[in-house]
């Protein structure tokens, strides 16, 4: 067994053969006996635990009870997730906890350890976990620094002094959250992260298999493995060299995110090259920042790279013989690569190129890819790709006739769906339940009343406050009544009541794509308050912007449930306005203000739109008793709209069994 550079040993997961066929061969001297690989994890420590036990490499209180397997964890343990510091914390431990039972936990940089050590922070999601008692004094300190720094640096650029007001420094600690500071520090050179991270390296290699990140370009291929490792290792360095230096200068300051410490780079490297002579200093300085300018040249950053290759998932089967004929040649006839990186749409790990690569990454983040915890087992003679909660037993590979072994029946547990809301500020709030947020809308304090300019109703966007926690919230009053001259109907109403009857609906149903709702009184106005959807963009604006989703597949399903449930309340208005997209590509219904109609008939032709339900949805919208229905909606509905609803119902049954009949339940039925 041969272990290419410094290698930091992580944990593993374990599930279900998936293609017997797909993943079954005879391994030539593989030691050890047992490898257990994880792809991206990204925050999700609950994810990662869960698939950690499975496999049974940690017990309940989160220890070791792996034994002598080794665990490889192929980067991007953090990033997008709100817990990286537990997954870190985790892996260290796992670390120390392996290596005394005898085996190894082994953890790989990812493109997102390389960023986050390089102050590029874009996907950092939760800074709250590195704040305490002192932040805000340190964030203040570190404002004031940052001031003096503008005029320092306005004075040697030659610029008229800044006048800073309110609103600059509302602004800049609207981007530097409680934590910032701190986690800036946890991942320098020095810090409890930042100083783990660096004794890591980017490539791993245990007999014919080889565990990266992102891949291997043939044109890299004649680079051995130690050299990629440790060229990666020394840009690490040279960031860290250049960073010193030219915050010493004064250039930047240590709080600096990547996007500033390269706008101040261009900024001085103008300076100095509009100058006739250098001082030695000078000439260094300007080296400095030509250097950091041309970090994408880097070896971990370019795109070849092997934080960053894609390759693996990228190349057609047509020409990808010639790229793996070059790396078998630098690498050895039979290596095997096994990579993250790129999420598999399917949520399942992807053998290619007659198992020469393996595609791990299955987006387990549940809060940015609602992926699937999964991990692949190469173990006696065999490999299987495993998942978490699959409710089937683990098979092993076989070799020739051996006797096929098994393991216990994995317990199927409820997957829990989690539901992360976010304060005004862009940061997690703390509430676990969407009851617990309700309660917060019922009674927080109302700081402010804003228009927000959009819609026929005029909604208003709120600012609640209590215990220091701050949400945004839509506040909705419209209610309206129409006799049958105006809309055709015996009566209808245009109510925001109508929200609450939508959100109590989408629970009985097991939908959960509408945000948490309450009824209340504002300014002597009687409507409904429902949390803002943050880090969001309207289908309008994705339209418009030609923003794609990253996973199809999930996106059209998404769709098909807006379609069934508008159907099922009769929404008169449903529009691209309506349709809220958050950072994770949920959609998120809202405005019904004009649904729950009298008509007994489904709202538009439905076999025009309407192809697909989601299992679970199409169990509850047969089974659900009229009576259970009735108990959610009275709070909020006339008698004559839940009847009109539980008609509809019935004819939203009848034509989804109808697809079925005629299309075969494999086409009409989805899982989540």
């Amino acid at each position: 067994m041969t272990i290419t550079g410094k290698i930091g040993v992580r944990r593993m997961v374990q599930a279900v053969l998936i293609t017997t066929v797909l993943f079954t061969w005879p391994v030539v001297a593989m030691t050890p006996s047992r490898i257990v690989a994880i792809g991206d994890v990204h925050g999700d420590v609950d994810a990662l635990v869960s698939i950690l036990k499975e496999t049974g490499l940690v017990d309940e209180g989160r220890n070791w009870t792996g034994g002598d397997a080794v665990l490889v964890q192929v980067g991007d343990l953090i990033d997008r997730g709100l817990k990286d510091s537990e997954v870190l914390d985790l892996y260290m431990a796992l670390e120390q906890q392996s290596a005394a039972a005898g085996g190894q936990v082994v953890v790989l940089l990812g493109n997102h350890e390389v960023m986050n050590l390089m102050g590029d922070l874009r996907y950092v999601s939760n800074y709250a976990p590195f704040a305490d008692a002192a932040s805000e004094d340190r964030r203040q300190a570190a404002y004031s620094e940052y001031a003096n720094w503008r005029a320092h640096r306005a004075e040697v650029l030659g610029k008229p002094a800044p006048s800073l007001t309110a609103e600059d420094e509302q602004a800049w600690m609207a981007s530097h959250y409680r934590g910032f500071v701190e986690r800036e520090a946890a991942f320098g050179p020095e810090g409890k992260y930042g100083a783990w991270l660096r004794d890591h390296s980017t490539i791993a290699r245990f007999g014919d298999y080889v565990f990266v990140h992102g891949g291997l370009s043939p044109s890299l291929a004649d680079h051995s493995l130690d050299s990629l490792n440790e060229e990666i290792a020394g840009d690490i360095d040279r960031f860290d060299g250049i960073k010193a230096s030219l915050v010493e200068d004064g250039v930047f300051l240590r709080t600096s995110t990547l996007q500033e410490m390269l706008e101040a780079s261009r900024q001085e490297r103008d300076l100095l090259q509009s100058k006739s002579s250098l001082t030695d200093g000078e000439r260094d300085r300007l080296s400095a920042v030509k250097d950091l300018l041309g970090h994408m040249k880097w070896m971990s950053w370019r795109p070849d790279g092997p934080t960053w290759f894609r390759g693996f998932n990228d190349w057609k089967d047509a020409k990808a013989q010639d790229h793996l004929t070059k790396l078998r040649a630098a690498y050895g006839e039979n290596v095997r690569f096994v990579s993250g990186h790129s999420v598999m749409k399917n949520k399942k790990i992807h053998a290619r190129f007659d198992n020469t690569v393996f595609l791990i990454d299955t987006g387990m983040s549940a809060m940015y890819y609602r992926g699937k915890p999964s991990a692949l087992e190469i173990k006696n003679d065999g490999i299987a790709a495993v998942y978490r909660l699959s409710g089937e037993t683990f098979i092993e590979p076989t070799v020739m006739d051996a006797p096929q072994a098994t393991r216990p029946p994995i317990a199927v547990v409820p997957a829990v769906n989690p539901r992360i809301w976010w304060d005004a500020k862009g940061q997690p709030l703390p509430f676990r339940t969407d009851a617990e947020v309700m309660d917060f809308m019922r009674t927080a304090d109302v700081v402010s009343i804003e228009d927000i300019g959009e819609g026929v109703t005029k909604p208003k966007k709120l600012l609640l406050e209590k215990d220091g926690i701050q949400m945004n919230a839509i506040y909705r009053y419209v209610s309206k009544t129409y006799t049958a001259g105006d809309i055709g109907l015996q009566e209808a109403r245009d109510d925001c009541i109508f929200e609450c009857a939508a959100y109590a609906l989408s629970g009985v149903l097991g939908i959960n794509n509408i945000p948490p709702v309450i009824s209340r009184r504002i300014d002597g106005k009687k409507g409904t308050v429902q949390i803002w959807v943050e880090h969001a963009m309207t289908e309008k604006d994705r339209r418009k912007k030609g923003i794609q989703p990253f996973d199809p597949v999930r996106w059209a399903q998404d769709w098909q449930m807006v379609e069934m449930f508008d159907n099922l309340i009769y929404n008169d208005d449903r529009n691209t306005g309506n349709i809220i997209i958050d950072q994770t590509f949920t959609v998120w219904m809202i405005d019904h203000t004009r649904a729950f109609r009298a008509f007994s008939e489904l709202r538009e032709s439905p076999e025009k739109y309407l192809k697909q339900i989601e299992v679970g949805v199409w169990d509850r919208l047969q089974t659900v008793e009229d009576l259970s229905i009735k108990e959610a909606l009275q709070p909020f509905l006339q008698s004559y709209e839940i009847d009109g609803l539980l008609k509809r119902r019935r004819n939203l049954v009848t034509f989804i069994s109808g697809l079925i009949d005629k299309n075969g339940a494999d086409n009409v039925l989805f899982k989540w």
